[in-house]
């Protein structure tokens, strides 16, 4: 795949996680969908990764891209 086509589905994907509204109303702002389709893609890659920012927002990252694993 190349690079173009790549970084559209990326795009489409962390769009699509802006989208979802969660059972409190919420949503992910872009800078957190970015977050959760980054450690998505390292999970996916079999990498190890950590996510910290200087607002101590990491975990809602964490929880929504473990969130994305649970299949129920």
């Amino acid at each position: 795949m190349d690079e173009e086509k790549l970084n559209k589905e990326v795009a489409a994907y962390q769009k699509q996680l802006a989208d979802v509204i969660y059972p409190n109303g919420g949503q992910l702002r872009d800078y957190q969908a970015e977050g959760v389709s980054w450690m998505m893609a390292n999970y996916l890659n079999g990498r190890s990764s950590l996510l910290a920012d200087e607002m101590g927002l990491g975990y809602v990252n964490t929880f929504t891209c473990i969130q994305s694993l649970d299949p129920s």
